[in-house]
């Protein structure tokens, strides 16, 4: 806590936190904003033929934006560590931030494996990304995520410590949220097993 308190209270870190300038808190959350957009604006389209949405969408092609992923990453973990420095005291005690980076570190690991077994495994990213792997792969990262990026704008509207019956409903709140979405993608998961049989019946009958 000593060195938090340190690091809270730098001439640099107080600039950030209290300066009027665009150059100071505004800009790097708007960084942290922007960086989170080109991590996950690919996601979102890979969620389109992932839902059924777009199934026609081709998923090779897609490998090209993985720089602008990394760069997004990048952006965002470097605001990131500014943002907490700004008020790390009282970050490390709020239960929703720390659920918040949970999430993120856990979404994060989940969504490489996910664009590993796609793009970089045995079959081609298009084959690939039916395989029940990687369904489960990206629901698991998609809910993470979900969690992370509300649990994000909690954090923002929390106080600077968060007392312990807020944050057992926010921690209530994101697990409600988490369960919700897990229990939707394995519904669409057991859904899509029984229509297999009906589909290949048709299409043997086809032949």
């Amino acid at each position: 806590m000593e060195f938090l308190s340190w690091l809270e209270n730098t001439d640099t870190v107080t600039w950030i936190r209290e300066s009027t300038s665009l150059l100071g808190y505004t800009l790097y959350l708007s960084l942290h904003t922007l960086g989170l957009v080109f991590l996950l604006g690919p996601v979102v389209i890979i969620a389109l033929r992932m839902t059924g949405l777009v199934p026609r969408l081709p998923i090779a092609p897609l490998r090209s934006f993985f720089p602008l992923m990394l760069g997004g990453f990048i952006v965002n973990l470097v605001s990131g560590l500014v943002l907490f420095a700004t008020a790390p005291v009282g970050f490390v005690r709020n239960v929703t931030f720390l659920v918040k980076l949970t999430c993120v570190i856990l979404a994060a690991i989940v969504l490489w494996r996910f664009l590993q077994h796609v793009f970089r495994g045995s079959d081609a990213p298009d084959v690939a990304i039916e395989t029940p792997r990687a369904r489960r792969l990206f629901a698991a990262s998609s809910t993470l995520w979900v969690v992370a990026i509300t649990a994000g704008r909690l954090t923002a509207y929390s106080a600077y410590v968060i007392s312990r019956t807020l944050g057992a409903v926010t921690v209530a709140f994101l697990v409600a949220i988490a369960a919700v979405l897990i229990a939707r993608a394995l519904l669409a998961r057991r859904s899509h097993h029984e229509s297999l049989p009906s589909s290949l019946a048709v299409s043997l009958k086809g032949k």
